[in-house]
């Protein structure tokens, strides 16, 4: 299945990295490059670690009721955003957020962070750019005579195609966002959306080219 796959790919970087590494100091004279392996390393237990955490929520909301209760956006989204920019400290990211002036509310729990996190994230890794740009835009939206907190997560990453637009949100989706593997990160996002009767979907950053970018479009329900 797709944990199987995604832990088989974490394992074998590691492994690769590892002979690398070991060859070197055999052969001190050799030409390899050392010096990027340990990131790799780091980068993949990071990866392999929010990847069984993501498992383990997965099941959580699968055989859990969690409670609803009113919680604040920006204190969440805050301590989500320091998180990724500790996690990915070798990368510049530069992260505004944009929002009214005034508290913003919604029905949610703990699982909230996980939602911002998993967005950042991909936004992070599927980036080609020296500097990785994210527009967080906040505002008020109605549908349906329901009132949604509105947030937009624009990036400058290298975007999702047209026909993988859905396909990225579903828990076996093998396809992939350019050459790397999404994983369950999306499929878990989707599903505590929908626990908090919210939407969520991906539009381009630029109309007619995928490829500048993905804007993730999550809607939440307003608390009154």
């Amino acid at each position: 299945d797709l944990f199987t796959h995604d832990v088989n790919n974490i394992f074998s970087v590691i492994n690769s990295s590892a002979e690398l590494i070991s060859n070197y100091y055999k052969n001190p004279n050799s030409t390899i490059k050392v010096e990027e392996f340990p990131e790799m390393i780091q980068d993949q237990i990071i990866r392999g670690s929010k990847l069984v955490n993501d498992v383990r929520k997965l099941f959580e909301l699968e055989e859990i009721k969690y409670s609803i209760q009113k919680i604040e956006i920006l204190d969440v989204l805050n301590l989500a955003i320091a998180y990724v920019k500790k996690s990915y400290a070798e990368k510049i990211i530069d992260i505004q957020v944009h929002t009214p002036d005034e508290k913003l509310l919604i029905l949610g729990n703990e699982l909230l962070r996980d939602i911002f996190e998993n967005i950042l994230i991909n936004a992070v890794k599927y980036n080609e750019n020296l500097t990785v740009d994210i527009v967080i835009k906040i505002s008020q939206d109605t549908r349906e005579e329901n009132e949604f907190i509105k947030m937009e997560f624009i990036d400058n990453g290298i975007g999702v195609a047209d026909k993988k637009k859905k396909m990225i949100f579903k828990k076996n989706n093998r396809e992939y966002k350019g050459s790397k593997g999404m994983g369950l990160g999306l499929s878990l996002v989707k599903k505590i959306v929908e626990s908090y009767v919210g939407y969520i979907w991906v539009e381009n950053k630029e109309p007619m080219d995928y490829s500048k970018g993905s804007n993730f479009i999550v809607l939440l329900p307003k608390a009154i």
